[in-house]
This record gives structure tokens, sequence and C-alpha cells, in this order.
């Protein structure tokens, strides 16, 4: 179901917060990485416009809440 993969790609996107594993510091300057970060909140907006329209387009509120409740643990 295409919805589904519209979700899954919002949940990753969701999911980035910036941080790197440890393999990966070799390959990334401090300056690489103050970029991305700097463009995680746009990127996070984005995500969540995307995510309203398929709410909106579905017309089913009950979804947005099950893909949410997840992160409000997670922040709250």
């Amino acid at each position: 179901m295409p919805v589904r993969l519209l979700l899954a790609f919002v949940e990753r996107i969701l999911m980035v917060n910036g941080s790197l594993p440890q393999m990966s510091l070799p390959f990334m300057t401090a300056k690489q990485q103050e970029n991305i970060c700097s463009e995680l909140p746009v990127l996070h907006l984005s995500s969540l416009e995307l995510l309203t329209a398929i709410i909106k387009a579905m017309g089913r509120y009950d979804y947005m809440i099950a893909f949410l409740s997840p992160f409000k643990r997670k922040i709250g």
C-alpha cells in the first residue's frame, strides 16, 4: 500500500536527530555535522506537512494519533 510507504518515509525522517554512529565520525567533519543538524528542523517540518497531507487525504485522524504517539513519549 503506497500510504504505508509514505508513512514509513515520514517516520524515518522524524527519527533523524543529528547524532552519528561512532563508525561515521572519521568520515565527517564537525562542520559537516553542523550543516546537517542546521537543516533538520526544516526537514522535520516538511515531513510533518507531508504527514498532514496524507491524513487529510485519507480523512482519518486516528492514523495521526497512532502515528505520533511514540514520538510524544520520546519528547515528553
